[in-house]
């Protein structure tokens, strides 16, 4: 994107030396220091390999490796973590919780611990020994599960339930933790507890991916979609779920302090398609600090930090004309609905 640059990014703006988070710095750019470029990437060959040892089938590694002082570590699809010789392969500790997960996962490393979670519980280890320090759970009912690499800052650990099976009476929970002992400070629900009147049908939001941080007491999340999706044969196309379903396809600010909804800006209002966001990133484009989101609606926007006004809104790919259709069915011209819709 020409003339755009991170802000408020780096790992050292307000996070502990040496800290490592979920996506490289507090803006979740992703920009990570390296020497691997075009001209050397073909040089590369394998130093060392490591059995997987996940027992469950099907499963698959959904969490990249964070790498701090030579050792590497990393969290499988069962929610095991491993601390690993950089240099040699060589397995230092591992703490085994043997419980699968079916979306995002991975840890954080600050301040000597490592920050993850199970399918129910938040954790922090010791980053030398790999001994559990503290567990919080977090989820209310077997229907839900925590699935998300943590965000950190400013000696808080923030987590999100999730609605992965699609049942009712899921709502999908943000929490904010005391980094040294996992107390839980504050929670914000994503969507209502009411779940716009069928909770015994509706479920939705949640967070898949780690917060970004401005650095002025402020964080940014992605909130993914409401379900059911896009019906069930007594309600079609939502209608179980009427209005625009806040927060869910949401970028949503926050306060640090309070969990208070500072702003939001929704994608799709009543979503009738899975197409939640991922994880916002926060830039400075022609002198203005923006934050930048997109999702599997195939749509990426640009809003402005402080306001959350929109600045663009661009579809990338290709679409068959039904980036609206949830704005139809919200309003009942269900006539003007058709299938499939199709985002490449």
């Amino acid at each position: 994107m020409s003339g755009c640059s991170s802000t408020s990014g780096t790992v050292e703006d307000g996070s502990p030396p040496g800290s490592l988070l979920a996506n490289v710095d507090l803006a979740n750019t992703r920009d990570a220091p390296s020497s691997i470029e075009r001209a050397t990437v073909g040089g590369l060959e394998r130093a060392w390999s490591l059995p997987q040892r996940v027992k469950a089938e099907g499963l698959r590694y959904i969490a990249s490796p964070t790498v701090k002082e030579g050792v590497v570590y990393l969290q499988d699809p069962e929610s095991n973590v491993e601390a690993i010789d950089l240099d040699s392969g060589r397995l230092l500790w591992e703490t085994r919780y043997e419980e699968p997960v079916s979306g995002p996962n991975g840890v954080v490393v600050v301040g000597g611990l490592v920050f993850g979670a199970t399918k129910g519980s938040a954790f922090a280890l010791s980053a030398e020994t790999g001994k559990e320090v503290w567990s919080t759970e977090l989820v209310r009912n077997g229907s839900e599960q925590i699935a998300i690499a943590p965000g950190h800052h400013e000696g808080r650990v923030y987590l999100s339930t999730t609605t992965y099976r699609g049942q009712g009476n899921e709502v999908g929970v943000l929490w904010a933790l005391d980094a040294k002992t996992g107390r839980k400070l504050w929670h914000f629900d994503t969507v209502p507890r009411g779940l716009w009147g069928h909770p015994e049908i509706n479920y939705g939001g949640g967070l898949d991916f780690s917060p970004a941080f401005d650095g002025e007491g402020s964080l940014y999340v992605g909130i993914s979609n409401a379900g059911p999706v896009p019906g069930t044969a007594r309600y079609p196309w939502g209608s179980s779920r009427p209005g625009r379903n806040l927060y869910s396809n949401s970028i949503v600010k926050l306060d640090e302090e309070t969990g208070k909804v500072q702003w939001h800006y929704q994608v799709a209002p009543h979503g009738v398609c899975t197409a939640g966001f991922g994880a916002p990133i926060l830039a400075e484009a022609g002198g203005r600090k923006v934050v930048i989101g997109a999702g599997m609606l195939g749509i990426v926007v640009g809003l402005d930090q402080k306001t959350g006004k929109l600045l663009w809104r661009r579809p990338v790919g290709i679409h068959n004309g039904h980036d609206d259709d949830g704005l139809l069915a919200m309003r009942g011209e269900y006539g003007k609905l058709k299938t499939p819709m199709t985002v490449y």
